[in-house]
């Protein structure tokens, strides 16, 4: 299985599944050789991950690879470097989605053709759950006395025909969520007694890390659960809140690496265009009930548990001298919507429109036994658990049904002052869910 990374102006970055001890060649048309390095899970050999640097922005190439005998590994692979900035009469199409269960098996999960043709993206983000290691069963429901086999469960998803047609099919960038480790981790859960053995479960942390080392994080930008690009004027950073995330009651508390905090907030700050800040879990909460939090049942905390630092990155987005469109799933519904930021302490006197949008997208492939209605408060205190009761609204444009999978697509194009915008829902079976309604203009300034 080839895998392609985010690409960005000048590199290319590509997963190839490989368990032998002898590196494969490779190489761009251009005659450019590509820098491969061994990915090991706890000292097995796993994969290769292969990385162009130094190419020309808004490139087309073609990857080849050829073991030491000279036979080609996979099909010559077109690829291509980002733009350096949005075309004027063109546009970026932004496919997302988070919790892929693999027993669900969706055959179709976004295959190598989308919907509307118009619609083919340029890049993908999957945002959390692309593997469930504690309900890794087609009954749905977890083993509370055996701990799951990391190794074994990786190795099954990932040589799995379906879900390498869904893997190849577009350029990726990963979060990892909670289901990469447990439900609702770094917390215990009553349903996972063998938790409670902390030999066993410091083990089980340990190899989860070293899965997503092996596995998923290299597709990112230099590799890292954390990083930002962009294609000017539109800036991404893509925030991981999950892998330095302590217990809720921890002191101090947080979810995010105190130094990802700092590189947000400064990126946050200083936007020199429109912002999309995509990550695996959702900064329109309120925090958890307090039954909830005691006994860590199949609902999760949430960031608004978090206080400090979702207070922060509130206070960051609104005050940013740019609007900013959230993506992000986990929540078992699809959803798009608003915050208005216009009346708080903190906005950003200028230009932008006092909108924080957000895009919710979850499940790919949902696990049966956790399906979830929509909730998203009308209002929700921006200060989290501090309870200060500083209060934004929230105005709902579209809501999945409970049960229903999907994803979404998002299409950017260049306006003379910021960017347009547009979103499309789609189930599995590419049936429309979505699409903006005549007249809607949803515009980042």
């Amino acid at each position: 299985m080839l895998v392609q990374g985010i690409p960005t102006q000048s590199t290319l970055r590509f997963w190839l599944s490989w368990d032998k001890p002898t590196v494969p060649s490779a190489w761009l048309n251009t005659g450019q050789p590509l820098t491969p390095v061994p990915l090991r899970y706890n000292g097995r050999q796993v994969a290769v991950l292969l990385t162009a640097v130094n190419l020309i922005p808004n490139t087309a190439y073609t990857l080849f690879i050829r073991d030491a005998r000279g036979t080609d590994l996979v099909p010559p692979t077109p690829c291509r470097t980002l733009s350096e900035s949005l075309p004027d009469n063109g546009e970026l199409v932004l496919a997302v989605g988070s919790c892929y269960w693999f027993y669900a098996k969706a055959t179709a999960l976004l295959a190598a053709y989308y919907p509307p043709r118009f619609l083919m993206p340029e890049l993908r983000f999957l945002m959390g759950d692309q593997i469930y290691l504690d309900v890794f069963s087609a009954t749905g429901i977890p083993n509370p006395l055996v701990a799951p086999d990391v190794w074994e469960i990786y190795t099954k998803q990932w040589s799995d025909q379906n879900f390498q047609q869904f893997f190849m099919s577009t350029p990726t960038g990963i979060l990892p969520d909670d289901h990469e480790f447990w439900n609702d981790y770094p917390h215990g859960n009553l349903q996972l007694p063998y938790l409670s053995n902390t030999a066993l479960r410091s083990n089980l942390e340990r190899d989860a890390r070293a899965a997503l080392q092996a596995f998923q994080l290299p597709l990112n930008v230099n590799g890292q659960a954390s990083f930002s690009f962009a294609v000017p004027p539109l800036h991404f950073y893509v925030l991981d809140t999950r892998l330095s995330r302590t217990r809720y009651d921890a002191n101090p508390a947080r979810f995010m690496h105190p130094q990802d905090r700092a590189d947000v907030l400064q990126w946050l700050a200083h936007l020199p265009g429109p912002g999309v800040l995509v990550m695996a879990d959702s900064l329109v909460t309120n925090p958890s009930p307090d039954w909830q939090r005691l006994f860590h049942t199949m609902g999760d905390v949430t960031l608004g548990d978090y206080g400090e630092d979702f207070y922060a990155l509130w206070q960051g987005l609104i005050g940013a001298p740019h609007d900013v469109l959230l993506l992000s799933g986990d929540v078992h519904y699809g959803g798009f919507g608003e915050v208005s930021t216009q009346a708080s302490r903190y906005a950003h006197p200028g230009l932008r429109l006092g909108k924080v949008y957000e895009c919710v997208s979850s499940a790919l492939a949902l696990l049966t036994t956790a399906k979830s209605n929509y909730d998203k408060p009308q209002k929700f205190d921006l200060s989290g658990a501090l309870a200060r009761h500083e209060y934004l609204p929230y105005t709902n444009h579209y809501a999945t049904l409970r049960g229903v999978e999907n994803y979404a697509l998002l299409r950017f194009t260049k306006l003379n002052n910021g960017v347009e915008f547009n979103v499309y829902f789609y189930e599995p079976n590419n049936t429309l869910l979505f699409e903006p309604p005549t007249g809607a203009k949803y515009v980042l300034v």
